[in-house]
Formats: C-alpha cells, sequence, structure tokens
C-alpha cells in the first residue's frame, strides 16, 4: 500500500484550506472574543486587587513584586484554550456535518492532524501572543486611568506603587512551582476535551466534561476504597491514606506517579482520539 493513502501532502494542505474558508470567520470570532474577555478580565482584576500586578518601590528601590495576578489570569486563558480545543470535532454532533466530515476526501490521520495542527499547534501559539497582548494592553489602561485608595500614592508619596510591564518570565520562573508540571496538565486536559468529543453525538463538549469529573470522582473514590482495605485502622469516612516512599532527594513515589500523569497523559488522549475517528461511522 502505497503511503499516499495515509498522507499526502497536497490533499492535506487542500484539506486545510478547505477548513479555512469554511471556518475562518469562526476561528477569527472565538479568537476576538478571547481577546476581548482577557483584557476586560485583566484590567478588572488590576482594579481589584492592584498589589498583584504591581511593583512596591520605596525611593527608587524594588521592596517586594506580587504578580500572582498575572498568574492566575494566565490560568484562566488556559482554561478558555482547553475549551477552544475541545471544541474541535463539534460539527461531528451534527449528522449531516458529521456525513461531510466522514466524506471528505482525505485519510484519517489527515482529518485527525489537520485539527491539531490548527486548534493545538496554531491556537496555542496565537493564545501566548494575544494574552501577552492583553496584558500590555491592560497595564497601559491602567496606568491610564489609576486607581488611588489610602494606600496607594501614585506621585508625590513616599511609597509608590509601578505596574509591573508583564512578560512570561513571571510565570515560568516564579518560585519553586513545577510549572512545566503545571502547564502539561493543562496541555492533557485540552487534548481529553480534544479526544473523549468523538465518542457522543450529541452534546460533545458538556458530556466530556461530565465525564472530566466523573472520573475524578471516580478515581477519588477507588482510592478511598483501596485506603480501608489497607490501612483499616487508620482511615476513617471519605478519606485516603497513601504511604509515600522517597525515590531520591526531591521527589517520592506520589510526585513521581502525578509528573508521569500530567508529563504524558496527552499522548494516550491523542491515539484514543485517532482510533475513535478511524472507527466512527455516518
Amino acid at each position: 500500500m502505497k503511503a499516499t493513502a495515509f498522507f499526502d501532502s497536497k490533499r492535506f494542505s487542500r484539506l486545510m484550506a478547505y477548513d479555512l474558508r469554511l471556518n475562518g470567520t469562526a476561528y477569527l470570532l472565538k479568537l476576538a472574543a478571547f481577546t476581548l474577555l482577557m483584557y476586560i478580565w485583566i484590567l478588572f482584576q488590576m482594579r481589584e486587587s492592584t498589589g498583584q500586578f504591581m511593583w512596591h518601590t520605596y525611593e527608587g528601590q524594588l521592596i517586594t513584586s506580587e504578580v500572582q495576578g498575572y498568574i492566575s489570569s494566565f490560568f484562566v486563558a488556559l482554561i478558555l484554550l482547553g475549551f477552544f480545543i475541545g471544541t474541535s470535532f463539534s460539527a461531528m454532533g451534527n449528522k449531516v456535518n458529521r456525513t461531510i466530515y466522514l466524506l471528505l476526501p482525505a485519510s484519517t490521520i489527515e482529518k485527525y492532524l489537520q485539527p491539531i495542527l490548527i486548534r493545538i499547534v496554531l491556537g496555542t501559539g496565537l493564545f501566548f501572543l494575544l494574552f501577552w497582548v492583553d496584558a500590555q494592553l491592560a497595564r497601559l489602561t491602567f496606568e491610564q486611568f489609576p486607581v488611588k485608595g489610602p494606600d496607594i500614592q501614585t506621585i508625590n508619596g513616599i511609597m509608590v506603587w509601578k505596574p509591573d510591564v508583564f512578560d512570561y518570565s513571571m510565570i515560568f520562573i516564579n518560585g519553586d512551582a513545577p510549572w512545566a508540571a503545571i502547564i502539561f496538565t493543562f496541555i492533557s486536559f485540552g487534548t481529553f476535551l480534544f479526544a473523549c468529543p468523538l465518542f457522543f453525538r450529541k452534546l460533545q463538549l458538556l458530556k466530556s466534561i461530565l465525564v472530566f469529573f466523573a472520573g475524578i470522582f471516580l478515581t477519588v473514590c477507588l482510592f478511598v476504597l483501596f485506603s480501608h482495605i489497607f490501612y483499616p485502622g487508620q482511615v476513617h469516612g471519605f478519606n485516603v491514606q497513601l504511604q509515600d516512599v522517597l525515590i531520591s532527594k526531591k521527589c517520592n513515589n506520589i510526585e513521581l506517579a502525578a509528573f508521569a500523569l500530567a508529563y504524558f497523559s496527552w499522548l494516550f488522549f491523542l491515539v484514543i482520539g485517532f482510533f475513535r475517528l478511524k472507527e466512527s461511522k455516518l
């Protein structure tokens, strides 16, 4: 069997062009809505919790730097990105659109790779760019209309609050938090929402979210059951008892399992989604 039966660059480029012509306006509207919502959210947070976005200086010397407002806003943006990725196969819930999509002259790998490139790769790249733009615009807007309070004097006071110019080092180089694992956790959540809707014909995204929380609840219940079996005298009620074993100087078995789940689960979801799309029927 020829390799072009699985992937052909010309056929794949025509599929990409077809999708952009068909859904280009919808993509632009979603990006515009994301940009506007994040701009309003960051600006609102700046006005409500000014100190979380500011450098606190005394006579020109930096005393403290609080960037938790940027970090929490970034997490909100990651959730919105996950929902954008999760709507990749939303058209499959409509019988007519499902039939048209499955009858497209392209291989299964091409039909699956196309939303990955547009939603996950290109969408994530634009997400980082637009969040940076929103953070800068919100800061510039705040400087034009600063919030003054009894503890904030912007010109002649002893203490000066100066808006902190956002850059991604504030998020990825901040304390001892395992930011790589946190980012991959959100990526795994996004790929779950990307693959799980393929198992449903109606209300795919809603059902996928319900499955996600149901899976978490059942996992906790399983841990509670095992805790009562293996630690009958130590566990009471809906509690979990875990025995941690130090594997290295900085990691125990529980942390290792959490890191493995964060770093590799997205691969599992992508593979499952591919085979589900391959098995999809008209």
